[in-house]
């Protein structure tokens, strides 16, 4: 927007903002480390080179007896984000006979990140579950790396199986609820200043100064969820504050594999698998949501600060002579930036009890301290 109230003078006023709204949902099926193990891997094939491991294929019975396989390991994440983003600034310019003049103040300010982060993982196997008997939805799984795509095989049974409550424990160990957001804000002035002159072969002065002040603060938080008898307040003024291991997960809250996986679609041109059991985020946190309360714990231990300052000054000089055009000038720059950042130091107290030559644990093996660094 810009008004002339004379002639002489003109006010403009610039504003551009916008929101974004993000969902995403992430479908992972691992054949993990711990498959590595002579008890499931029954055929490793190479390439062409006789070198290189390209492909891989496993059983729950390889040993002569079905043992606890745990893979696929079936995983996923949900994530709702909201970014905001508003920047103004204010200028003022006057023309006079014999110089011009140019004011500007404005602020930008943006912020952003997950209105809601989810991340479960089940295991193909029963392990965690308490029961008397291995069971395993997957019999068998396998990967092969070809010439132009991935291909993956799992049990064409696992999805049944898993719908049947056959296998399918829950891993409380890789179902979280953490987030980062961050906040950046700047406020930023310039005055210049376009001085005309008549001095032989020197046309127009130009001087200005230009100053900005910027920060930056990033926040870590975790979202827990909690039973509604759960007593937050005591909780909250015990020494250790409310843990992950309150949360839902850690006390059977999980969703059983059964009511929560379905059966997702391969890519186009990104990987093959004729199955892949992925969880349906709506059930999940209807489910999660309909039996604990919602708490999110602002984590002190980890944040990420910056301010920056930058001041600037320029005197430039325009000059004319015949055809040959030119501008000669000094610009002066200071820049003045701070961070801060907490940095976790372990002290090493004690590794091996001399007497018993057990292990030392707990406290008396090390201690953990966080601190909040801050450099200039």
């Amino acid at each position: 927007t810009q008004w002339r109230p004379t002639s002489r003078v003109e006010i403009g006023f610039n504003y551009f903002g916008f929101s974004l709204d993000k969902n995403r949902t992430e479908s992972v099926i691992d054949i993990p480390e711990w498959s590595l193990n002579p008890d499931f891997l029954t055929d490793v094939s190479l390439d062409e080179s006789g070198t290189i491991v390209n492909g891989m294929q496993f059983d729950a019975a390889a040993s002569g007896i079905e043992n606890d396989m745990q893979l696929p390991w079936m995983r996923g994440s949900y994530v709702r984000e909201e970014s905001t983003s508003d920047t103004f600034d204010l200028n003022l310019t006057y023309e006079g006979d014999y110089f011009k003049a140019r004011f500007v103040a404005g602020n930008t300010r943006s912020e952003g990140g997950p209105k809601e982060s989810w991340e479960a993982a089940y295991k193909s196997s029963n392990a965690g579950e308490n029961e008397s008997r291995i069971e395993n939805a997957a019999q068998t799984a396998g990967w092969q790396i070809n010439e132009n795509d991935i291909s993956l095989n799992i049990d064409p049974n696992t999805l049944a199986n898993l719908l049947n409550g056959v296998g399918g424990g829950r891993d409380p160990g890789s179902s979280n609820s953490s987030f980062v957001r961050s906040e950046l804000e700047e406020d930023y002035y310039q005055a210049d200043f376009d001085i005309y002159t008549d001095w032989g072969i020197l046309r127009t002065i130009k001087t200005g100064v230009k100053y900005r002040e910027a920060t930056l603060h990033r926040e870590t938080g975790n979202t827990f969820f909690l039973d509604p008898n759960f007593d937050i307040a005591a909780a909250e003024a015990s020494e250790g504050g409310i843990t992950r291991f309150d949360s839902y997960q850690w006390n059977n809250g999980m969703p059983l594999a059964q009511d929560v996986f379905i059966n997702e679609a391969n890519i186009a041109g990104g990987f093959n698998i004729h199955q892949m059991p992925g969880i349906d985020w709506d059930k999940y946190r209807d489910i999660v949501t309909s039996n604990y309360v919602p708490y999110t714990r602002k984590e002190d231990n980890f944040i990420y600060d910056i301010e920056e300052q930058i001041a600037a000054f320029y005197l430039q000089g325009d000059f004319e002579f015949e055809s040959v055009r030119g501008n000669l000038g000094v610009r002066v720059v200071r820049t003045k930036t701070m961070t801060s950042s907490t940095d976790l130091y372990t002290y090493l107290l004690d590794h091996t009890n001399d007497d018993t030559g057990e292990p030392v644990t707990g406290d008396d093996r090390f201690v953990e301290d966080y601190q909040l660094i801050t450099q200039e």
